[in-house]
């Protein structure tokens, strides 16, 4: 979660987390974070952290142990390297090499908070594998869940999540698409910056241009959530222009694709329940409703999006043209996207997002030209760009103060820049992180890049973790109408999805 950056926001010790503060080090520079977990896993020639480089590295965990009881608590480690542990500022355990063997004495916990301070050294190589374990009579040798930590978030660990959200940002706006890197990002790049945005081609046989016209004037409006910037000015009859040329030369991009027919309306209530079954609201609102909950994508302008047939197409491979987008393929059967299309078609009818201002009728011709002097062909493989007129590149875009001019700067000195969208918060986060510089764009860890794709790929939605409960149980009621009718499904096994705490304790390689 993004924290505001003025100083009295940038520290947020009074609020406390489930979480411990990490500080990592590495010849003098440190990066710190808040990790769920005592826990490293570094493999050779794998950084610590984005932010520092590869080799030796010590990690210093800090917190509250948080015992709900009286407990005698036996504690252990498992890795390599060398690990030191306190309680309450008393040693407890340590070890060196091999950290698998005899646990600790036993340690009496009385009920409440107890200081717990873990430092961590990886072997001189860099590689780094450590975990914590407790154990008592009552219960047997188990992780530390990530409940029993809590954390005053401090100002560093603060500024080190506002700096990996402006890194994230940084990829997944595809700023490095435009500012590009001569000499790239090396053998391990961060691997959002290796995401491509939809592919545009066939764009003709699939939606219609009275859409096209309204997303490219305003696609915020239709999708809260998307990265796609405002190109053109849409309150201006020029800009309504560019917006109908656009629409019009994207409709001549076909492939010939031949689609299939309009689903049958009949097919609509069935469709709703499948639509209630699949958990669809975790994501998305009601395809009758705009974007009542701006965090979840909107359905409303299904109808009005898809030519005869593409919606089924969609549904069955969404990820034929997007390759990195967020929605699973659900492997549905051609009745259940027939359905659940025609459940969406229906519903979604005469409820689609108005845009202010009439549209005048768009040229193909002109449209080719709009997108090359927008260059579109940046982001959208295949379409046009000009590549003699490409922004400043990665090393001379971070030496510049990015509140000044830009993208991120604020509106009134934004100029041509494209308007991106994002928020306050999100600007900051961007600022801060050009002040880290570029060289965490050529570096990862598996760890972080999996809190990440957690995040994006919206996997609490419908999975717990930790004590959060998933939202799709604050939502389902939303739908559960749909399904009223099939009394089977009170009956069913119950298949309540799997819980991602301890997913990690279940995956094993060979």
């Amino acid at each position: 979660m993004l924290r505001p950056v003025t100083a009295s926001f940038l520290l947020l010790a009074a609020t406390a987390h489930a979480e411990l503060v990490a500080t990592f080090t590495r010849e003098g520079t440190t990066d710190s974070r808040m990790d769920r977990i005592p826990a490293v896993a570094i493999e050779p020639g794998e950084p610590a952290t984005p932010f520092l480089s590869p080799g030796p590295f010590q990690v210093v965990w800090k917190g509250k142990l948080v015992v709900p009881k009286r407990l005698r608590l036996v504690f252990s480690f498992e890795g390599e390297g060398k690990a030191d542990l306190k309680i309450a500022g008393k040693d407890v355990l340590a070890r060196e090499g091999a950290l698998v063997g005899e646990g600790s004495k036993s340690t009496r916990l009385n009920p409440g908070e107890h200081d717990i301070e873990v430092t961590y050294n990886s072997k001189p190589d860099g590689i780094a594998a450590f975990r914590l374990f407790w154990e008592e009579a009552s219960f047997p040798r188990q992780a530390i869940p990530s409940s029993a930590f809590k954390a005053e978030v401090t100002e560093a660990a603060t500024q080190g999540e506002l700096v990996r959200h402006g890194r994230m940002l940084f990829a997944t706006q595809s700023c490095s698409k435009c500012h590009m890197d001569t000499t790239g990002f090396g053998a391990t790049p961060m691997p959002e910056t290796s995401e491509i945005a939809p592919i545009l081609i066939g764009t003709g046989d699939r939606t219609s241009e009275e859409w096209l016209r309204r997303w490219i004037a305003d696609p915020k409006a239709l999708k809260p959530t998307t990265h796609m910037p405002d190109l053109v000015d849409a309150s201006t009859p020029e800009g309504r222009q560019q917006s109908s040329d656009l629409a019009a030369y994207l409709m001549t991009l076909k492939t010939g694709a031949v689609a299939g027919g309009t689903p049958d309306p009949k097919l609509a209530k069935e469709g709703g329940a499948h639509f209630h079954e699949l958990g669809c609201v975790a994501c998305h609102n009601p395809p009758d409703k705009a974007a009542a909950d701006p965090t979840r994508v909107p359905l409303n302008n299904v109808a009005s999006k898809y030519l005869p047939g593409a919606l089924v197409a969609f549904l069955k491979e969404p990820e034929a043209y997007h390759p990195y987008i967020k929605m699973p393929n659900f492997r549905m059967s051609d009745a259940e996207a027939n359905s659940i299309a025609a459940y969406l078609t229906e519903t979604s009818k005469g409820k689609e997002t108005k845009i202010e201002g009439e549209f005048p009728a768009g040229d193909a011709a002109r449209g080719a030209k709009v997108a090359e002097a927008l260059q579109c062909g940046v982001c959208h493989a295949g379409l046009p760009m000009d590549l003699t007129k490409a922004p400043s590149q990665l090393d001379v875009v971070f030496k510049k103060d990015w509140t000044s001019s830009g993208c991120v700067a604020p509106e009134d000195k934004r100029g041509k820049s494209p308007h991106l969208n994002l928020t306050d918060k999100d600007r900051a986060a961007l600022v801060a992180f050009s002040k880290a510089g570029p060289d965490s764009l050529s570096r990862d860890t598996a760890s972080e890049h999996t809190e990440r794709q957690t995040e994006a790929l919206r996997c609490t939605s419908c999975h717990a973790m930790d004590d959060q409960q998933p939202l799709l149980n604050g939502f389902h009621s939303e739908s559960e109408g749909l399904a009223a009718h099939l009394e089977s499904l009170q009956h069913r096994v119950d298949q309540t999805r799997p819980q991602l705490t301890f997913t990690g304790e279940m995956l094993y390689t060979t």
